[in-house]
Order: C-alpha cells, then structure tokens, then sequence
C-alpha cells in the first residue's frame, strides 16, 4: 500500500509538473519508473543537470547495450510523497534549463 501511494504520487506530480519534458508510465509494482524524455535527446545530460539541482535518478542508458530513447529511472520507494512532489519540481526545472556548457 505504501508504494503504491507513493507510486501515485509521482503520476500526479508527472501530471503538474512533467508535461511536455518526460512521460512516464504509471508504475504497476515495483519501486521504480521509467521517464521517457521527450525534449532532451541525451539521458546523461539530463542525469547531470538534474543531479545540480539534487534530483537522484540514473540514465537508463547506463542499463543498454544497443541506444534506445533517452529515459531517466526514477526511484520512488525510499522518498516521502512530499520528496516526491519537490523532486518533480527540480525534475521540471533541470530539463527545462539549456545545457551546462
């Protein structure tokens, strides 16, 4: 039931905040969601200008060996939904940023 709620809580913040920059699939078990980007074209990037602004994620690119569409897996199990709804904010905001030269 806990990660559920959880699971719940970053869908309604996806909704509020990620509209337009990723789109992730509601999770159906499990601890974990993938954020397909749907402007950045580089997951590793977007891991770094995140993690600037304290986001923990990783590229799902670390996780393949052929390329594949940029994603970021994002852990919600171990975070609050308050944690979860400040991470979207910072999420939204580090792939809106143009990139760290």
């Amino acid at each position: 039931m806990l990660y559920a709620e959880r699971g719940q809580a970053l869908m309604s913040a996806h909704r509020r905040h990620l509209d337009g920059l990723a789109k992730i699939t509601p999770p159906q078990a499990g601890m974990h969601a993938v954020a397909w980007l749907t402007k950045a074209s580089d997951d590793v990037a977007a891991y770094d200008a995140v993690a600037r602004l304290g986001v923990e994620t990783r590229p799902l690119s670390l996780y393949r060996q052929a390329a594949g569409p940029p994603a970021l897996v994002l852990g919600f199990g171990s975070v609050t939904t308050e944690a979860i709804e400040r991470g979207a904010q910072n999420l939204a905001r580090g792939l809106s940023a143009p990139p760290a030269a």
